[in-house]
């Protein structure tokens, strides 16, 4: 969750920086790539965890 967070802060930043005239435009792309990509991480992980709880609670019989 961090990981994502840090993201699409520094995907923020980097909007900012642009219209400022800090950076160019590559650089927002750069970081807005980072934060789908991970964005996309962060819901793969969460899935998985989730599949893990249901597939544990399965085999020790815990019924929903």
């Amino acid at each position: 969750k961090e990981q994502a967070q840090l993201a699409r802060q520094q995907w923020e930043m980097a909007k900012t920086a642009f219209v400022t005239g800090e950076t160019d435009i590559s650089q927002v792309v750069i970081a807005l790539q980072q934060s789908r990509r991970s964005a996309r991480e962060l819901e793969v992980i969460t899935l998985r965890h989730a599949r893990l709880i249901t597939e544990f609670n399965q085999i020790v019989g815990v019924l929903p």
